[in-house]
């Protein structure tokens, strides 16, 4: 089952019935899923929408996106996995049309690359003038892409800014979209064109288009880059403030050793105070009473 294509006519992304539509939960996702339908690119697509964006930037080019309506845990979602550039359309410097000879050429790719996809929606530049959808560009979505599910997308290769339009109430209204990054090393690996060949190319449209894919790729290296960097100061910056505020240990209180018992020091003898006031003995009166003495012994 899937993506239905009964018309209504005033188409909301709100009304769609959406519980035959495939279970498939998302890996490698740029941004915050919600709980309600989200619109879903694949790198890839962005990349290519902005490769062929930028290989032409004084008038309005367009193309047609490919994919596959799924549910997850967080509801439906529309995943972009292809697109078709609208080769033979009408251009204009503000406006584009999709000409007779564009339906067939995207027909045909349709039915020979994606035989089992839908063509969920339409993309188209505004170079230099913004993203909004003008009143041509309304008309194409009433008339073309007018089921619920389908969505328009507006890239300004000037400016840098990109938007995705979905149904709600009758009118396609700007919401936001997230990002599978489905672009893995060994697709990064495809070789790029060389300066000999770049030289020697009698396409010039071919050449162009080749830089352009390699100076997308360097943006991309330098937005991880950046958001790398940035994941570090972050991470530094918390360890930092983390150490300063956290509060410091005391530390632990050390009982002091038993000490054996002392034994009282040994006291000199406190010598004989000495009375002053008695009258000492002259040397002649202790030496006639020792001669006494002796005489006595004698005797």
């Amino acid at each position: 089952m899937g993506l239905t294509e009964t018309e209504t006519i005033d188409p909301d992304i709100a009304a769609i019935h959406c519980d035959d539509w495939p279970l498939r939960p998302l890996t490698k996702l740029i941004g915050t899923r919600e709980n309600r339908f989200q619109v879903i690119f694949h790198q890839s697509v962005l990349d290519e929408i902005h490769i062929h964006g930028q290989s032409t930037t004084d008038i309005e080019i367009c193309g047609v996106l490919i994919g596959t309506g799924y549910r997850d845990a967080q509801g439906p979602y529309l995943l972009i996995e292809h697109c078709i550039r609208g080769n033979g359309a009408r251009t204009k410097a503000t406006n584009v049309t999709f000409t007779a000879e564009t339906w067939a050429n995207i027909q045909t790719v349709m039915d020979r690359d994606f035989p089992d996809k839908k063509m969920v929606g339409w993309y188209h530049t505004h170079p230099g003038f913004g993203i909004f959808l003008s009143d041509m560009d309304v008309f194409i979505c009433d008339n073309f892409f007018n089921l619920p599910w389908q969505m328009a997308f507006v890239y300004d290769p000037l400016g840098g800014d990109e938007g995705n339009f979905i149904w709600k109430s009758g009118k396609p209204q700007r919401d936001p979209y997230l990002i599978q990054d489905d672009v893995t090393p060994k697709s990064a690996e495809i070789p790029l064109i060389s300066v000999a060949d770049a030289v020697n190319s009698h396409n010039q449209l071919a050449t162009d288009e080749k830089i352009l894919e390699l100076l997308i790729r360097v943006r991309r290296l330098e937005t991880r880059q950046k958001q790398l960097v940035s994941a570090v100061v972050f991470l530094t910056a918390f360890v930092i403030m983390w150490i300063w505020f956290s509060p410091v240990p005391a530390p632990p209180v050390m009982k002091p050793a038993t000490q054996p018992a002392m034994q009282p020091a040994m006291q000199a003898p406190i010598p004989k105070q000495i009375d002053h006031t008695q009258p000492v003995a002259a040397p002649t009166d202790w030496l006639k009473a020792s001669l006494n003495n002796a005489n006595r012994n004698r005797q």
